[in-house]
């Protein structure tokens, strides 16, 4: 699978997979590339350089560390909530074992 690494000034590198790679290669993702996001704030601020395309990126990429963590919280979820299935099932057939003796 071809990646392609971006550098953004907050995100650092982004990894683009082949799918990203497609949406982005496509023509109107890449007319945001005219369109400013700041509108005339560069006029005040010569620094403010800001288009829709480099927001859409790090748009996604905030997305991508958001879809990660609750991936991550999920497994973590799974194991806690299957740890206290088992005791549970445990302690209720001691319990039982314990009425019956």
């Amino acid at each position: 699978m071809a990646s392609k690494r971006i550098r953004d000034v907050i995100y650092g590198f982004i990894e683009l997979d082949e799918q990203e790679l497609e949406i982005i290669d496509h023509p109107k993702f890449q007319r945001l590339r005219r369109i400013r996001q700041l509108a005339f704030t560069d006029t005040l601020y010569p620094g403010a350089c800001h288009t829709r395309f480099e927001h859409s990126l790090g748009v996604m990429q905030m997305a991508t560390y958001m879809k990660t963590n609750i991936r991550e919280r999920n497994a973590i979820y799974t194991h806690w909530r299957n740890i206290l299935r088992r005791q549970t099932i445990k302690a209720m057939v001691q319990a039982r074992w314990n009425s019956n003796t």
